[in-house]
């Protein structure tokens, strides 16, 4: 695998555990009383996987330097890798857009706000997943 399939598996795995800790918060204290204190879960959430984020990709580079792995390393990007990017954004903008839109719906039929938030996180979060999965498709199928 490339450094940049590899990129996409530590952001993947990275998503999945910040994703289990917010439903395990939600699981044991209960859904948010207001929209706000729910955006501020969200918002420390989104927060926590930018750090983790940065510490797992400085961790795994020094772990492959350390195992003597000197070919794992980030080139510039090619017309091959920019179009890997451009088709996976894609899908997770069909994603992201369809979950907008529901959210909406949401807010139209009278649902309680802190759950319509909780489906916009949940949304962007499957789309953001979107665009990881679609990384590692275009990368292993071409």
């Amino acid at each position: 695998m490339s450094f940049k399939q590899w990129t996409a598996v530590v952001y993947l795995v990275v998503q999945v555990m910040v994703l289990a800790w917010v439903a395990v918060g939600i699981a044991t204290d209960g859904p948010a009383a207001s929209v706000a204190e729910a955006a501020w879960t969200f918002v420390l959430a989104i927060a926590a996987m930018i750090a983790v984020n940065i510490v797992a990709m400085i961790a795994f580079v020094i772990t492959t330097r350390i195992a003597g792995r000197s070919d794992l390393r980030d080139e510039a990007a090619d017309e091959r890798d920019r179009d890997v990017a451009a088709r996976s954004m894609r899908n997770a903008y069909h994603v992201a857009s369809t979950g907008g839109a529901l959210t909406l719906v949401l807010f139209a039929w009278g649902v309680d706000p802190v759950t319509a938030v909780c489906f916009l996180f949940a949304t962007l979060m499957v789309a953001a997943a979107t665009d990881i999965i679609s990384q590692l498709v275009y990368y292993r199928t071409g």
